[in-house]
């Protein structure tokens, strides 16, 4: 009799199993999903970017942005009066953010 109660319990559970493995592979799926998403999210706080935020979206150094993205052209920026640095508006910024994200720092 106890060995018939087993069956009719693991009967009744086998399914509820199998449910709880799909919902856990579809929990699994939305994860990398979410994590996917916010590796692409950007944020735009800013009224200016200085060329360090810039060189961290290009993966590359500060002194690499200016010479090859600024002073070429490929990026504007201004210099205020008495400033030591260079600074990138909000717009060219945003600009520069969906060139990298869509095709790649090569691209500008």
């Amino acid at each position: 009799m106890l060995h018939s109660i087993d069956k009719m319990i693991t009967a009744m559970l086998d399914p509820l199993h199998k449910e709880v493995r799909e919902h856990r592979l579809l929990i699994d799926q939305q994860s990398v999903q979410i994590e996917e998403l916010k590796a692409n999210l950007v944020t735009f706080e800013k009224e200016l970017y200085d060329v360090k935020d810039m060189a961290k979206l290009l993966n590359c150094s500060t002194d690499n942005v200016r010479k090859k993205y600024i002073k070429t052209g490929k990026i504007e920026a201004f210099m205020p009066d008495g400033s030591k640095g260079y600074y990138i508006a909000r717009e060219e910024f945003e600009r520069v953010t969906s060139v990298v994200k869509t095709k790649g720092a090569w691209a500008l």
